[in-house]
């Protein structure tokens, strides 16, 4: 079957990136998402993926930050929060997660009568992330598989450094053209870029 470039199958994309973690200690590809059952560094490979993918992501990217983002209280007042926010937080910095719950620690309290507007960091499916921060996301994954599996030899250490550097780079680049930031930007945030 040939190569095609342009396969929407979006499922692959997991597991080219488990696929280049097993081949940077120098294993072999695992073909099938069926085949994380059978092949334990595969099953740590994705765990370290979808780890290293959330730490990236909670630092706050254009791609998963909402600003402004309103949530509205239930029949009991509370606002429960969905698993899959990284983070929340308001504008005076009262309104934070506990307990998967909005909560203010102004009034110490989970209930609300009124909207709240909050700023939120989404964790986000890795095969729908744009490709520089999908690559950013493995290369920090390889780099920590690598010295887990076969120990932070400097040369391989350090090889596997100067790529994550380049992902990141390159991730804070694409940031930059689709979030509209420039230095002359008011908004513009150099540990953002």
């Amino acid at each position: 079957m040939a190569y095609n470039e342009f396969d929407n199958d979006t499922s692959k994309i997991l597991l080219g990136s488990v696929n280049m973690m097993l081949n940077a200690v120098g294993l072999e590809d695992i073909e099938t998402e069926e085949d994380f059952e059978l092949v334990l560094e595969a099953r740590m490979a994705r765990t370290d993926l979808i780890q290293a993918k959330k730490e990236i992501l909670s630092s706050g990217w254009d791609v998963n930050t909402d600003d402004g983002y309103v949530l509205t209280p239930d029949s009991s007042d509370s606002i429960a929060l969905p698993i899959n926010i990284l983070d929340v937080s308001s504008s005076d910095n009262d309104l934070v997660a506990r307990n998967h719950y909005l909560y203010s620690k102004s009034k110490q309290s989970i209930r609300f009568d009124s909207v709240q507007t909050v700023n939120i960091k989404w964790d986000m499916e890795f095969n729908t992330l744009p490709f520089a921060l999908r690559n950013y996301i493995t290369m920090k994954a390889i780099q920590r598989f690598r010295d887990v599996t076969i120990g932070a030899d400097s040369v391989a250490h350090s090889f596997t450094e100067a790529d994550t550097r380049d992902a990141y780079m390159e991730a804070r680049r694409s940031e930059a053209s689709t979030s509209g930031a420039s230095m002359l930007s008011p908004t513009f945030d150099m540990n953002r870029v």
